[in-house]
């Protein structure tokens, strides 16, 4: 457990204090160092069930009790268990917190890898079975989503008398961890319970972790591939200040709708479509709706959001503007299926032209094509857009006639 606490504390999960003790007097002293009262715990790498074996001794208010405590925890353990089951204890302080008791967890399926567990927690956690399930890593709208799956939920927002939790701060811990289980495969299992969610805050009270074994020679890998980091870059501006090139968010969704709203439609960042300029009559998309949700606009912004980085990178030129964040230009490129040849296409909006955000752009698809192991990076130009074939010459292209009429074939080997 005091491993498992370490290990939670450095992803920012907040816990409480716990000091490792090997003998009573040890236990004494930290007792008396933390301040009482306090609550001593069976440390063991072997026995998971603590009150099982009367492995917790709670509300301890003197040295004396604290001392005692851990003498009858290595007898019952030894009774109860095995001796070596025994491996000192931790001494921790007493929280009395009124809150929820929560569980979340992560465990290995077979075939699709890490999961991430959340839901009503505490020792009656296998009794109420009221949980939901997500694939890690988890961003902030996954997150929310699973704890409306349960019916704690309801209970979390206050209910008689009792304050609400604060959600977000619950949404944060939630994505912290996915991201902790991600980071580390070796993690077979782990669980945080209970965290207690109170309108004071989170805190983690006990939490394991189990390791795959040594000789495990393929770790398990996430359904869903992490946010890819190393994708992240940034570029000063002719004009002054910086851009950030990174790959896209679901919580980009409001910056990309007013993105598409100056870009034109469908090419702003659809691989199909041929890279060019946008004219002054073009299309506007239009904005989200009842009439529009399922045609052009929600369900786009869905697939454009959400990407599955193992098929395509969407990358966004994050600026501020006026003291405000916008995105200025978006490029994509794709796999191709059963081929190493990458597509791609990319947009800057008219106002933000002239800033060589479209050389960045493309130089930065080109490192991420290069990356992902692609043989060439292709894309199909109006041969009469004579800027847009311009420009990809001078990043390196070459341009071949194709058996389309009008259309060029612009590519660059990687």
């Amino acid at each position: 457990e005091a491993e498992s606490k370490q290990l939670l504390r450095a992803y920012g999960i907040p816990v409480t204090a716990c000091e490792v003790a090997a003998t009573p007097e040890e236990a004494g002293s930290a007792a008396e160092k933390m301040g009482f009262p306090v609550v001593v715990k069976l440390n063991s790498t072997t026995i998971t069930h603590k009150f099982d074996v009367g492995g917790v001794k709670l509300n301890l208010h003197s040295r004396a009790e604290v001392e005692k405590a851990f003498v009858e925890m290595k007898e019952s353990v030894s009774r109860l268990a095995s001796p070596d089951g025994f491996e000192g204890a931790t001494v921790q302080p007493m929280i009395d917190v009124k809150g929820f008791e929560i569980i979340l967890g992560s465990s290995i399926d077979p075939q699709l890898g890490p999961v991430v567990l959340f839901g009503m927690g505490g020792s009656f956690v296998e009794v109420f079975k009221d949980s939901a399930l997500g694939l890690p890593p988890l961003n902030t709208n996954l997150a929310k989503k699973m704890l409306q799956q349960t019916k704690i939920f309801t209970a979390l927002q206050g209910v008689r008398g009792m304050k609400g939790v604060d959600i977000q701060a619950l949404i944060d811990v939630m994505v912290r961890f996915s991201v902790l289980v991600v980071d580390h495969p070796q993690i077979a299992e782990c669980d945080i319970n209970p965290l207690i969610a109170s309108s004071e805050g989170i805190l983690s009270l006990d939490s394991r972790v189990l390791l795959h074994d040594a000789n495990v020679k393929e770790l398990p890998r996430p359904a869903i591939r992490p946010y890819p980091h190393e994708y992240v870059f940034k570029h000063d501006l002719k004009a002054g200040g910086c851009v950030e090139m990174r790959p896209i968010l679901p919580e980009d969704e409001e910056m990309m709708k007013g993105f598409y709203s100056q870009a034109a439609w469908p090419a702003g960042c659809d691989p199909a479509s041929p890279l060019h300029e946008v004219p002054e009559n073009a299309c506007r998309w239009p904005p989200v709706t009842s009439e529009t949700d399922d045609a052009t606009g929600r369900s786009h912004l869905i697939m454009t959001c959400f990407a599955d980085y193992d098929r395509s990178i969407v990358l966004v030129a994050e600026m501020v503007d006026n003291g405000e964040k916008i995105i200025a230009a978006a490029g994509r490129c794709t796999k191709g299926h059963m081929s190493e040849d990458l597509t791609f296409a990319l947009q800057v909006l008219p106002s933000y032209r002239k800033l060589g955000l479209g050389r960045f752009l493309l130089e930065d698809l080109v490192v991420c094509a290069r990356k992902e192991g692609g043989r060439r990076l292709k894309a199909n130009v109006h041969a009469t857009n004579e800027g847009a074939l311009t420009f990809l010459r001078k990043i390196g292209f070459t341009v071949h006639d194709t058996a389309d009429q009008g259309v060029a074939l612009a590519a660059f080997g990687l």
